[in-house]
């Protein structure tokens, strides 16, 4: 392995391509240098990670390998300097060794992989290799062989997907194959064979083709593989590999030549899933090479345009279906391809074969993934291999853009200056192309100099008949779909025209212009889609040619809806005239000749017109002129009128006359011949001009046009407001003129039924273009001023708006602006440098809420903010993840009302505009803005859009919502009638249907007819099916013995003749069906003959049907795969959609695909009355769980029918739980709500209210508890006729002003109990009225949480939600003792009595200590006040020896080793003495780091040393050892354990004491084997500290812990009611409550808005907390993450002064008593630190430790 190398551009934004090729003997490789994944819309994944899933395919067919080792290569990506450790693991084989390494940057790890890990067949094995770094690294593969070797850039883990194609040669020498492994347990994998009529694959005993069916399923956990091979010739190109969880899959040939040339390879590349495959695409040939090369093309989409330009011209061809693939060859070394797909595509290169062995032409068959453009990198690391034998010459193959190829960088050397690299223009580019020969090093770098500028690296190497070939990295991007042309808009409009089809004849002539300015713009179309192609090439090279083109589709697209309004108000204008016309026949006559005569010079005109661009300026005039004088026509009706009135004997007479509706009939086909031949003008007109100029000229005057169609709109509501004045005038004297002739009635119904259809018509044409709204984009310099539809004189206590909105890069604008009436009141959402800001004001100063959302460019972002009197609430939620976070702040203000005006502004203010005292904002906004809704009203921005000439942008993407799996859905209430085809009980019959419920009673199947005793059903009784059929008396009854009303899903088969029942189930799921209840019953014969031809109902009963069987209740849950016999036995299949006669409360769109227990409900007027009368008396508790994704619902309501003025409301309110109450007073009593938090998260939450002292709140385990105190244990209610609503309330309820929920929940209760008493929403008797209730299950929680929308330590989104690890005691050792349980412990020997120690020793000890001070051993003359000594201690975490002899010198006393060592771990020193020199060392096995010290002294001056007491080791017995004592910390004894105490005298003799018979101990114990500093707790205890701890003034106080629990109470000091401090966790969410010296009503809870701990704390791993208190604010700190900005108090708040006891871990109940609601549990874990005002608390010298010990002992192995 050489030196590293690096190759990058000077400009950091220049991307281009790089690819390696090396040849040698028979041998080569090649490989794209690097490529760059993307995870998402919006980050990018590198090729580099930290987890990577490996295999190795079949190589040659001899199956006895040449080389003993495969090889895999990582270097790392990061230049830090620091280690990278590297682990590759399998479970093939225990003989295997795991393989730990560790490799630097700028290096090159090469690890050897045992060819017993590749594999051979085609069965399934666990030959997959896991690669974990510690840091991200890139791997690359060498699948090695003689003569037969070929390498892969191996994928991380997080960029795998669940859908592939196969990509192989073919024809091919020896098989073609690919391979699949599992990454995850319960991976479900199908297989689907291309349409290739030669290819027969096979696995494992089994052979599949087309013709066989071409699908196989399997199933594969962590590191399953399975390798699939096709025979020859067949060619497993195009095979589609989908799966439930991601994969990894590799395909190619086992060996095969490519062309003429005679050698062979094995050929290999990891595939990349489909969802990161591209559009664009340039190639560069591999050097060197007389033959070209071989690209293989597979689309993953049907009709895929491919357009290929190399040298000679463009060509185009077509793929038609998905998987298919095309084949590109070239045929030189300057065949450099430029290749645009209309769908995303996979492109490799195929390498021709080495023509034969003498040839100087090194090369051999290899795969090469190519990336496209989308996907290039800036810099890639990479490594060269090594071959076993020969010479590989390597290859890295590039494209770059031309302008930036001078700055790239490979090595930290300028490439073009240290490689002669000849350029090559690539075709319809502004790319170039070319090589470089990279020679062996440890690890190499290529990158361009600026970090913006990107490019593609391929690394192919060669040698004698062998190579290798990948590339070097990626980032793949999930391909973005085409843009939406002008298709789409053209069917929208062709929608309102089906809708609003009322031909007006008068204005025929510009109706005809009209639509043909629609022609011309359904002209764009094609063109758009020719010009597709450059628009990619654009959109490379600039912004704002691409906005331009953008804002061109979205204006056309546009102008389509407007100018089809026009055309349908122009025609709703002229059929009112027609109307009118109608009075008169004989002028209906004339009009409708009239419109014959202009219908057939229009004819001539069309035929004769020449579409340009330039006569639609003048025929638009002249359709405006047209719509001018229809307007005039209206004066014309008081002549009408006049005429009528004279006329009025004549018209009787010609009214009755025959012929008169003949002559309508005749205008009516003429109308009809006019439209037809409109219609075929218009098809017979040709495509406008091709050319971008000419569209842009034509956008110009389409947009003219929308001009004047804005105008004409406006023209058209007067004049229809007009004509409805007019027309009632009309009316009026048409009923004078009736009562003399009531001939005319017949005319004046057809006005009023035409007016009417006119106001649908227009209203219909409104609806639908609010369907087509777009996004509408701001730039910066433009606002929208729209009238609020919540303004009110009475003003508000809660407001709400929400919106989805895009920002630009600036990251900063006003989003939404409203004044208030009163001065200094506003409300504005504004973007603030990347983040946003929610901001209000009552009039008494700003209220600010700021979100944690990271606003990234081009991101979408949904907001809910709102607020309730004086607290605001935001929410964030990031649209392509659907991860959210939610801010609040609480204001001073006494006033509750926001008065705000009638008026607000959307994207800025306008020039000039006043801002009131204390409001700001930054600039106008830059981005888009989409569904914006005030209080709830959607706000129509659309038309602003058009009137102003703003442009539009592409809707938002959000995240796939699990879909719904196919079956009929009953909610429980109602059933499905089914026409009996073919489908009779009174002959012998089999029926079977798949089912789910939760249900215990209910309907299945039921046959029924009236006037007949005859039944025949299929149950549900208490969970158990029963089959009940019989007549006369005479009836079977079959039940099963098991129950199935758990939510699984089963399949029950009920088979009957006449003398002989049976009853069988299975269970059912995705992969098998199991029997597990069967039930067989023989009678006499029972006839069913009653039964013929009788209805069929699934799910419940008709009405008025009474159930003959044990229940009539309906069913509720899934149904699908029905199916029953059709004269004989055999099963046929039925759906259930078809043939439906009736269907009620029944959903055929399909089922949740997992489901939960629960009551749903759909719909803004959901609800679900259920009568409790015998516990609404009265209320003591209500508990219940719910489900949802909506902000907003109401969960329960009661109000007392007595007294109204008693009630309970509970909702959700902006994802959080709100509670208000009224128990019988004139005012609400203030509500009780979470606030903070995100409950619509579509996990189950838990409420519980307790009323039987203070109104309690608790969701979730945090309780909140209300201000005031009730005047009996519970609510009571004086009505008779009271219920509990549940999920909203019902017409004509009226919910209180002050409440701010009013629709229904959207989602699910469960669990719902009153007074404990549980509720059973499956009996009628409860559940008395419903309406939008379904009982047939809740959709399941999500499996994992989305990502939040800023940087956290979370766990990756795809892992699911982490739980607390359970508490785990470490093991009890037989190595050692243990000491510091108690602080006189202690242990003696007697190891030399009255003996006088050598003037030389060694003396071994081994230790391991929880604390930094605490004796290890000591010995002296004499027990009090020695004179002479020796002893081994630890002073603050320092060994330290001391001794003292009969030289009495300085140098013998505290010499101390360089490091600490009070770390849990075990530890050996040796100490040596030679007279007086000394010296100490760390004698560990590791020994890393070293330590050695000694004290400087001669050795030589002879001194003694006389010590007579025992020895003691751990400590010392403080009875006996009394005095002046020598150890600098007294006589503390060690807090841990030693293991081995050895005295080496200078004789040689060894004595080792037995350290677990000492002749006199106290305090000792066994050691656990594992444990660290701190103290352990059991979830019971405490640890009471100081008892004078001051906290005044400011402050601060940290704690380290490890818990299992994340709801404990960490630390408390706790003096009275106005004076104390807690901090805590509720379900990981840290909580710091300090009271209020003033009121003990008042304390103020600080609530951690870092989402960190939340989803960690409990995983027994270190994490610190820091709390700051100051006199205005409180700052927190969670492992090292500060809060964005300090809590503040509120103004009036006043900080205490606390002196009194520091608990730790817990409390003592007795001595503390915290004010309800907050969380005393004890902490299950271990303390390890506290500090207070920066000061050590020692935990050693607790006061008491209540259920506690030393040493953390919980999950430290």
């Amino acid at each position: 392995m050489g030196v590293p190398h690096l190759v990058s551009h000077s400009g950091p934004g220049v991307n281009f391509m790089a690819v390696l090729y090396g040849a040698g003997d028979r041998e080569s490789y090649g490989l794209p240098i690097g490529l760059q994944l993307k995870e998402s819309s919006q980050d990018y994944i590198e090729a580099a990670g930290t987890e990577f899933m490996l295999m190795f395919l079949e190589n040659r067919v001899d199956r006895t390998p040449n080389y003993e080792y495969l090889e895999l290569f990582v270097t790392p990506v990061k230049d830090d300097g620091s280690e990278v450790m590297v682990n590759v693991t399998q479970i093939y084989s225990s003989s295997i060794p795991m393989i730990s390494d560790s490799v630097l940057p700028q290096e090159t790890l090469r690890i050897s992989i045992p060819t017993a890990l590749r594999l051979q067949g085609n069965f399934l094995t666990q030959q997959g290799i896991s690669v974990t770094a510690s840091d991200d690294v890139v791997v690359y593969g060498l699948n090695k062989d003689i003569y037969s070797t070929d390498g892969f850039l191996a994928l991380p883990r997080k960029s795998l997907g669940r859908e592939y194609y196969v990509v192989s040669y073919a024809p091919p020498t020896y098989n073609t194959q690919f391979g699949i492994a599992g990454v995850e347990d319960g991976t479900t994998v199908e297989i689907t064979l291309p349409d290739d009529p030669d290819l027969v694959a096979v696995f494992g005993n089994s052979v599949f083709s087309r013709g066989t069916g071409g699908t196989r399923s399997m199933m594969l956990n962590r590191f399953d593989t399975a390798q699939i091979q096709g025979y020859y010739p067949g060619d497993l190109t195009g095979t589609r590999i989908t799966s439930n969880k991601p994969v990894a899959v590799y395909s190619g040939n086992v060996r095969t030549n490519v062309g003429f040339g005679g050698s062979r390879d094995h050929i290999v590349e990891q595939i990349p899933p489909v969802q990161s495959w591209g559009r664009n695409f340039v190639t560069v040939p591999i050097p060197h090479r007389t033959t070209g090369d071989i690209f293989k093309l597979v689309s993953s989409s049907s009709h895929t345009i491919v357009n290929i330009q190399d040298k000679d011209g463009l060509r185009t061809q077509v793929i038609n279906n998905t998987g298919n693939f095309i084949q590109i060859v070239t045929q030189d070394l300057n065949s450099h391809l430029y290749i645009t797909t209309s769908h995303p595509a996979l492109l490799t290169q195929i390498v021709y074969s080495q023509y034969n062995a003498s040839t100087n032409e090194k090369a051999d068959p290899s795969l090469i993934v190519l990336p496209s453009c989308d996907h290039y990198s800036n810099n890639y690391h990479f490594a060269i291999p090594t071959p076993d034998v020969g010479i590989y010459t390597h290859y890295m193959m590039l494209a770059i853009e031309n302008s930036q190829k001078d700055g790239l960088i490979l090595n930290n050397n300028f490439l073009n200056a240290t490689h002669n690299i000849t350029w090559t223009t690539i075709p319809g580019t502004r790319k170039v192309g070319g090589y470089a020969e990279i020679v062996s090093g440890k690890g190499h770098v290529i990158k361009h100099i600026n970090p913006i500028v990107v490019f593609m690296a391929t690394l192919y190497g060669a040698g004698d008949r062998e190579s290798y070939g990948y590339p070097v990295g990626m980032r793949l991007i999930p391909t973005p779909e085409p843009v939406t042309v002008v298709e789409t808009w053209t069917d929208a409009s062709k929608k309102l025209q089906a809708v609003l089809n009322t031909t007006s004849i008068s204005l025929m002539t510009s109706t005809q212009l009209v639509a043909e300015a629609e022609t011309k713009s359904d002209g764009l179309t094609s063109t758009a889609g020719e010009i597709l192609g450059e628009f990619r090439l654009v959109e490379s090279r600039g912004g704002k040619a691409v906005e331009a083109i953008k804002n061109y589709e979205t204006v056309a697209a546009t102008l389509n809806t407007s100018l089809t309004l026009a055309l349908d108000a122009n025609k709703t204008i002229m059929a009112a005239t027609e109307a009118i016309r109608n009075i008169t026949v004989l002028n209906l006559k004339g009009q409708a000749d009239a419109a014959s005569n202009i219908s057939t010079d229009l004819k001539n005109r069309v035929d004769a017109r020449n579409t340009q661009i330039a006569d639609l300026h003048a025929e638009l005039d002249a359709a405006n002129s047209s719509i001018q004088s229809a307007i005039r026509m209206w004066s014309s009706v008081d002549q009408m009128i006049a005429i009528l009135q004279t006329q009025t004997d004549s018209l009787s007479t010609v009214a009755s006359d025959p012929g008169v509706m003949p002559l309508v009939d005749s205008a009516n086909q003429t109308a009809d011949h006019v439209i037809a031949l409109s219609d075929q003008a218009i098809q017979g007109d040709q495509a406008i001009q091709d050319s971008l100029q000419t569209q842009e000229d034509l956008v110009a005057v389409v947009q003219t046009t929308v001009n004047n169609v804005s105008v004409l709109m406006t023209q058209i509501t007067n004049e229809l407001s007009s004509f409805n004045s007019r027309y009632s005038t009309l009316q009026t004297r048409m009923n004078a003129i009736n009562s003399y002739h009531g001939q005319t009635g017949t005319a004046r119904q057809n006005i009023n039924s035409k007016v009417a259809a006119i106001e649908r018509k227009l209203k219909r044409a409104q609806e639908l273009a609010d369907q087509l709204e777009q996004p509408v984009r701001f730039y910066g310099n433009t606002s929208i001023a729209v009238d609020n539809p919540s303004s009110s004189d009475a003003g508000q206590v809660f407001n709400e708006v929400s919106l989805e909105f895009q920002a630009n890069a600036n990251h900063s604008g006003l989003l939404y602006y409203a004044e208030g009436n009163s001065s200094g009141s506003w409300m504005l959402l504004e973007v603030m440098v990347g983040k946003l800001l929610f901001e209000f004001s009552l009039g008494s100063g700003p209220v600010q809420v700021e979100s944690l959302a990271e606003i990234c460019e081009g991101c979408w972002f949904k907001v809910l903010a709102t607020r309730y009197k004086n607290e605001g609430h935001l929410t964030v939620t990031k649209m392509d993840t659907g991860g959210s976070t939610t801010s609040y702040a609480i204001g001073s203000a006494a006033n509750n009302y926001l008065y705000l005006k009638s008026e607000f502004y959307v994207g800025g203010l306008p020039d000039g505009y006043t801002l009131p005292n204390g409001a700001t904002f930054q600039t106008s906004f830059f981005g888009c803005f989409y569904n914006l809704k005030v209080d709830g009203k959607p706000i129509p921005l659309w038309r602003k859009q058009i009137e102003q000439g703003l442009r539009c942008c592409s809707k938002p993407t959000t995240p796939d919502v699990e879909p719904l799996i196919p079956g009929v859905s009953f909610d429980g209430f109602g059933y499905l009638q089914l026409l009996p085809v073919n489908f009779s009980v009174a002959q012998p019959l089999q029926v079977s249907v798949q089912f789910r419920t939760f249900g215990p009673d209910s309907v299945l199947i039921y046959v029924h007819k009236q006037g007949t005793d005859a039944c025949y059903g299929l149950f549900m009784r208490d969970g158990q099916l029963v089959l009940e059929y019989g007549a006369s008396g005479r009836k079977q009854v079959i039940r099963t013995s098991k129950t199935f009303n758990d939510g699984e899903w089963y399949q029950v088969t009920a088979q009957h003749n006449a003398t002989y029942g049976m009853l069988y189930v299975q269970f059912v799921n995705e992969t098998w069906n199991n029997v597990i209840d069967i039930k067989t019953a023989t009678t006499q014969a029972i006839s069913l003959a009653g039964l013929a031809d009788a209805d069929l109902y699934i799910g419940g009963l008709g009405p008025n049907i009474v159930s003959l069987g044990p229940t009539g209740d309906s069913f509720a849950g899934c149904m699908r795969n029905f199916e029953h016999s059709v004269d004989t036995l055999q099963l046929v299949p039925r759906p259930l959609n078809e043939s439906v006669i009736q269907s009620v409360y029944v959903l055929f769109t399909g089922c949740f695909a997992r489901v939960v227990r629960g009551t749903g409900f759909r719909g803004n007027v959901s609800y679900a009355q259920l009568d409790e009368s015998s516990q609404l008396s009265e209320i003591r508790t209500l508990n219940m769980e719910f489900m949802t994704m909506q902000p907003h619902g109401i969960l329960a309501y009661i109000q007392d029918a007595g007294n109204p003025a008693t009630l309970l409301y509970l909702t959700l309110y902006h994802g959080n739980v709100f509670m208000q109450s009224n128990y019988g007073g004139s005012a609400l009593v203030d509500p009780i709500q979470t606030r903070g938090q995100s409950y619509s998260d579509g996990f189950v939450h838990t409420i519980k209210l307790d009323f039987t002292q203070r109104p309690r709140l608790s969701v979730d385990g945090e309780v909140l508890v209300g201000s005031n105190t009730l005047a009996q244990d519970h609510i009571a209610l004086q009505g008779t006729n009271n219920y509990l609503y549940t999920g909203g309330v019902p017409y004509p309820i009226n919910l209180h002003l002050e409440f701010p929920v009013r629709q229904s929940l959207h989602g699910g209760v469960r669990s719902v109990s009153l007074n404990s008493r549980s509720v059973n929403f499956f009996d009628s008797l409860e559940l008395i009225e419903q309406q939008g209730v379904y009982l047939s299950g809740l959709a399941a929680p999500p499996t994992a949480r989305p990502p939040l929308p800023y940087a956290t330590t979370l766990a990756p989104p795809t892992v699911a939600v982490p739980t607390c690890v359970s508490p785990v005691v470490s093991t009890l050792s037989n190595e050692g003792l243990r000491f510091g349980d108690h602080d006189d412990s202690y242990a003696a020997y007697d190891l030399l009595a009255n003996y006088t120690f050598p003037v030389s020793f060694v003396i071994d000890i081994k230790f391991k200590a929880l604390s930094p001070n605490g004796i290890l051993y000591y010995m002296a003359d004499k027990e009090s006040n020695p004179d002479f000594w020796l002893g081994l201690y630890l002073w603050n975490g320092h060994v330290t020896f001391t001794m003292q002899t009969s030289s009495k010198i300085a140098a013998t006393k505290d010499l101390r080793s360089k490091n600490q060592y009070a770390d849990g771990n075990w530890h050996k020193f040796s100490l040596v003495r030679v007279n007086d020199f000394l010296a100490l060392v760390r004698t560990s096995a590791d020994a890393k780091p070293p330590d050695y010290v000694n004290n400087n002294v001669s050795s030589s001056p002879s001194s003694t040393l006389d010590v007579k007491t025992d020895l003691y080791i751990g400590g010392v017995n403080k009875a006996t050892i009394k005095g002046i004592f020598p150890f600098k910390i007294g006589q503390e004894p060690l807090n841990g354990c030693v293991g081995e105490f050895v005295f080496n005298r200078h004789t040689g003799v060894f004595d080792k004491l037995n350290i677990k018979n000492p002749i006199q101990s106290f305090g000792t114990s066994q050691c656990y084997s594992s444990a660290l500093p701190g103290v352990s707790l059991n979830g019971t205890g405490y640890i009471q500290m100081v008892d004078n701890l001051a906290l005044q003034n400011a402050w601060n106080l940290s704690i380290s812990f490890r818990v299992t629990n994340n709801t404990a109470n960490l630390v408390t000091v706790y003096q009275s009611d106005t004076a104390f401090f807690t901090l805590y966790m509720v379900k990981g969410v840290v909580k710091v409550v300090l009271s209020d010296a003033r009121s003990a009503s008042n304390y103020f809870t600080a609530t951690s808005s870092h989402e960190m701990t939340r989803h960690g704390v409990c995983d027994s791993q270190q994490h610190t907390i820091v709390v700051s208190v100051t006199a205005i604010d409180i700052l927190l700190q969670l492992d090292g993450i500060e809060e964005r900005f300090p809590l503040p108090l509120p103004q009036t708040f006043q900080v205490p002064i606390i002196t009194s006891t520091l608990y730790l871990g817990g409390i003592s109940g007795n001595a503390v008593t915290l004010p309800q609601g907050l969380v005393e549990t004890g902490v299950m874990g271990c303390i390890e630190d506290v500090k207070v005002n920066n000061v050590n608390m020692n935990l050693r010298k607790a006061i008491t430790l209540h259920a506690a010990s030393l040493g953390c002992i919980y999950n430290v192995a």
